[in-house]
């Protein structure tokens, strides 16, 4: 189990280390995407003519993800962002049918959280809080498929236990989500449902809770809960996140605990980049620098791997 109190803050790479398409794929996609195939994503809730402004947008556009594009244009902000829970719905769903792939970063994380457990019970006993910056809902539905697989049989309960678990240590989603997993089922599929006609059902309500880039002020409920999990936590760890400069100075790293031992991941990055990106940051902020991953092609899974012996005890 972990015993210490620890906080992993997620970004863009902790999902699209099960698939999801990142802001920067988002914008490649929609850009090569025709009028008809964005009305199809967005259930045909725009005429042409507003589509193609939005494509217009998209290909003069010299942002890096799509949330960036859509800051400033509050033409395009609703029919960008019903394109977006369209996508991640259907990546939620791809992810939901793949069984024969590594278990990933949250399956090591599982196992390591249930390790010693006999019970729900014992499994919230782990102080965890999660972070992340995606809209997609994978870590709720990995973990609870996890503790679903492994005690539904054992207790009773386990369905209303699992809600419980979520209810009393929910994952703050920093930028909003798809929505709860009760409201907006997991790939948009509920009873026997094709994807197709699932997403044009739950779309509109999927979209609602997605904040764009300006709308994720630093100020809001989301940003507040989780800087006071930062002072509280006795390790940090940082996965799949790209120090990106306005999600840094939003999550404010002085509200970090001085007595913490941060990590993180540094996949594709450099030791320019490292020093730039990730030292830097801290050294500004007056906490102690984390411990990067040595090797550049360290991921999520490879990060947990190197430091597991430093947030998990097993007696």
């Amino acid at each position: 189990m972990i015993r210490h109190k620890t906080v992993f803050v997620i970004g863009a790479g902790g999902s699209c280390a099960y698939d999801f398409p990142s802001g920067q794929q988002l914008l490649s996609d929609a850009k090569v995407s025709r009028t008809k195939d964005i009305q199809k994503e967005t259930r045909n809730f725009y005429p042409d003519s507003r589509v193609e402004v939005f494509r217009a947008a998209l290909a003069d556009s010299q942002s890096d993800s799509i949330d960036s594009l859509l800051e400033y244009r509050d033409d395009c902000e609703h029919l960008g962002r019903l394109y977006i829970a369209a996508r991640i719905l259907r990546a939620e769903h791809a992810s939901s049918l793949v069984t024969n792939k590594p278990l990933g970063w949250l399956g090591y994380l599982f196992q390591r959280m249930d390790d010693g457990c006999t019970s729900i019970a014992d499994f919230e006993q782990n102080p965890v809080t999660f972070v992340t910056y995606n809209y997609d809902r994978v870590i709720e539905a990995k973990i609870s498929g996890g503790l679903r697989a492994r005690y539904l049989t054992r207790e009773s309960n386990a369905d209303e236990r699992i809600r419980q678990f979520w209810a009393g240590r929910p994952v703050i989603h920093l930028h909003g989500s798809l929505g709860p997993l009760g409201l907006v089922p997991f790939g948009a599929v509920q009873g026997n449902h094709v994807i197709d006609d699932a997403i044009a059902n739950m779309v509109e309500r999927a979209s609602g809770d997605i904040k764009i880039v300006h709308q994720a002020d630093g100020a809001t409920d989301e940003f507040k809960r989780a800087r006071a999990a930062l002072s509280e936590a006795e390790r940090v760890v940082f996965l799949g996140f790209s120090f990106g400069r306005a999600n840094v100075d939003r999550l404010d790293f002085g509200c970090i605990a001085r007595s913490a031992t941060t990590f993180c991941s540094r996949y594709g990055m450099t030791q320019a980049e490292v020093n730039v990106q990730i030292i830097e940051p801290f050294r500004k902020a007056d906490r102690p620098a984390p411990q990067p991953t040595p090797e550049i092609g360290d991921d999520c899974l490879a990060t947990l791997r190197r430091y597991v012996d430093q947030l998990v005890s097993r007696y």
